[in-house]
């Protein structure tokens, strides 16, 4: 049981994290570093079913990409698994060219085994997708690029 808070405890170095919160069916458990004075805040994301089963071993993220086209960066609010579709054998949320409503899901990232739900913050046309399925993304990495109308 001790290594498994150790491997916990890595976890959160990994990701930056100060503070987690995990839970099962009869229990709860909240880890938390010893200096922290306050918990990340939190975090506008939806929590959907993990459909899309183990990703594959992490890599490093490739270098960031000079835009050439005018648009909104759509930045990742933290670092874990890039999906561009629901499940493996569902088609991508969104592809080069498409308009988006504001609120449409444009893509999840997989943290600690949750999914959370990247939605477009406005109407516009996603000019550049620049995630691949399955990469490793960072904080504030940039994702894809939305043109307002």
């Amino acid at each position: 049981m001790e290594r498994r808070f150790e491997e916990l405890a890595d976890l959160m170095d990994e990701f930056g994290l100060v503070e987690a919160k995990l839970s099962g069916p009869d229990w709860k458990l909240l880890l938390r570093k010893g200096n922290a004075t306050a918990p990340n805040p939190p975090l506008t994301a939806t929590q959907v079913g993990p459909e899309h089963g183990l990703a594959e071993p992490l890599q490093e993220p490739e270098p960031e990409v000079e835009l050439e086209e005018d648009g909104e960066p759509i930045l990742s609010p933290m670092t874990g698994v890039y999906y561009s579709s629901p499940s493996p054998k569902a088609p991508a949320f969104v592809r080069e060219g498409q308009e988006v409503q504001e609120g449409d899901v444009l893509c999840l990232i997989e943290a600690m085994k949750v999914f959370n739900e990247i939605v477009a913050p406005r109407t516009g046309i996603i000019t550049k997708v620049l995630a691949k399925d399955q990469d490793l993304v960072q904080t504030d990495q940039e994702l894809m690029v939305l043109k307002s109308e």
